[in-house]
């Protein structure tokens, strides 16, 4: 069934949003002429994979990002779980924002606010709002998270979006410092990233990995699809320093997921506690992070007498 959405268009950019799809994106794309250019993949109309925010353009990950062992963690002498929700792997992934429904509380033209209401029967109770704004050259897309136990909590926030046309995509970033993955695709340990000079050169689409995670980002990011003169650049405030990539085989798009904490952070933290340190929010305090797609097309040069002869 496809998802219901709404669509903001400013100038030539739009973008898709479905608030009870886990208030997923369904496109955004560039408007070109007589074309239109995917910088995220569609939504398909008929989602294979349940929630349906995993078959659309982009969704937020909260109140924690990646997996999470067994789906629990133990924290200040609280024991945590979540329920699996990527069967038949025996870890969670991504947190519950993205399998629930989220509410439509304010639509202009050009921008929309959703906001998420706890649950009974989560194990964790916070608010979320998220804020969707289109300019000429970019979109916004800003997550609050409150705390609303009476207890200090761990929080992790994400962005999860799926970039199209990867094949004739470019990625450059600033990645210092690789996480090794076991089968499970979950941390063992950090090491410099052999490919740091790669990346900040620019790695094709066709040779990013297949699932790696990154520690020491500085926050921003480079996107280009060369042959169209396309770039986007990818904004963080404040600048996160985790980042995921995913570029299943097979498949045309690819994922570049800023987060703010390091996979299975709320569990290494006991390990690892210099670098694997989660956010902690207080009774009743707010988590605001923004992130910013800036859009550039750099058009045909026009021919001048002198070139045409």
């Amino acid at each position: 069934m496809p998802l219901s959405c709404i669509v903001l268009r400013k100038g030539s950019l739009s973008v898709g949003i479905a608030p009870e799809g886990g208030a997923a994106l369904t496109r955004f794309d560039l408007t070109i002429g007589a074309k239109k250019f995917d910088i995220l993949r569609p939504a398909s109309e008929h989602p294979l994979r349940t929630p349906a925010a995993l078959s659309a353009s982009c969704f937020p990950m909260i109140p924690y990002a990646g997996r999470l062992r067994e789906g629990k963690f133990e924290f200040e002498r609280h024991s945590i779980h979540y329920p699996l929700n990527a069967l038949p792997e025996r870890h969670s992934s991504h947190g519950d924002g993205f399998t629930r429904p989220w509410a439509l509380t304010a639509l202009e033209r050009h921008r929309a606010v959703l906001d998420i209401q706890p649950a009974s029967s989560a194990p964790i109770q916070y608010h979320c709002t998220q804020s969707i704004e289109l300019a000429d050259d970019r979109l916004d897309v800003k997550l609050t998270i409150r705390n609303l136990e009476s207890r200090r909590i761990p929080i992790g926030v994400g962005l999860h979006p799926y970039f199209a046309n990867r094949r004739s995509a470019t990625l450059r970033a600033h990645l210092p410092v690789t996480w090794n993955w076991d089968a499970e695709l979950m941390p063992t340990f950090s090491e410099p990233n052999a490919r740091m000079t790669e990346f900040e050169r620019g790695v094709a689409g066709a040779q990013l990995p297949i699932a790696a995670q990154y520690c020491g980002w500085d926050g921003q990011a480079q996107i280009e699809w060369p042959a169209e003169r396309i770039q986007v650049r990818v904004l963080t405030r404040p600048a996160l320093e985790h980042v995921v990539v995913w570029a299943p085989v097979g498949e045309e798009f690819f994922c570049f997921e800023p987060i703010n904490h390091a996979t299975d952070s709320f569990n290494l933290c006991k390990l690892y506690p210099l670098d694997m340190q989660p956010t902690i929010l207080n009774p009743d305090e707010s988590l605001e992070q923004a992130f910013t797609f800036i859009v550039s097309h750099v058009q045909d040069a026009p021919v001048r007498s002198d070139d045409a002869l």
